[in-house]
């Protein structure tokens, strides 16, 4: 059961007098990844309330551009270094330097990647992919946090490495987690 709002209040639907919105008037007013995520938000026997106002919305609010947003910050901060170091974190090898990492929002964002592949799999398992979608709304969380707090270009290189190593980790979680839901993680936005 699906309650959809907009302007705050509930969209009125009745199959007895044939007033309804249609799915795909639905994808056609917020687009595929929003009626995507969202819809993944809640198990499937759960009733689920559809803010169409808010998934239009480019804010930290809107769940979808919460986590779609950290994937294409993680790529421009790729892009930046790629740069003004010379560095391409697509390319380098990154994971010997993520033990310089030490930071306790730096490991608890590592811990979080490190399980995130348990929860694929109880996901697969337990036929339960709103698992995913919590676990990318608690990845995108922590990186946000994480980036607002840390610069990731530092003079340090043997840091910033392992700062890059990290958002490796964060880029390659959150894209794993979109494509298995069907939803895509933007270059930029």
């Amino acid at each position: 059961m699906v309650r959809l709002f907009s302007g705050g209040k509930e969209i009125r639907m009745s199959k007895r007098t044939g007033e309804f919105i249609t799915l795909r008037e639905l994808l056609e007013e917020v687009g595929v990844d929003a009626v995507r995520f969202i819809f993944l938000t809640k198990r499937s026997d759960t009733p689920l309330d559809f803010d169409i106002d808010l998934v239009k919305q480019n804010t930290a609010e809107n769940p979808v551009f919460y986590v779609q947003y950290a994937h294409a910050r993680v790529r421009g901060v790729f892009r930046e270094v790629r740069q003004r170091f010379g560095i391409d974190p697509d390319k380098e090898s990154l994971t010997e330097y993520i033990k310089h990492m030490k930071d306790q929002q730096g490991l608890e964002l590592m811990k979080k990647l490190l399980f995130f592949k348990d929860t694929l799999k109880d996901a697969v398992l337990s036929l339960s992919p709103h698992l995913i979608v919590y676990d990318l709304l608690e990845i995108a969380k922590l990186f946000h946090n994480y980036y607002n707090h840390h610069r990731v270009m530092v003079e340090d290189r043997s840091l910033m490495m392992g700062r890059l190593s990290l958002l490796k980790g964060v880029e390659i979680g959150l894209k794993v987690g979109l494509n298995l839901i069907g939803v895509n993680a933007p270059e930029r936005m």
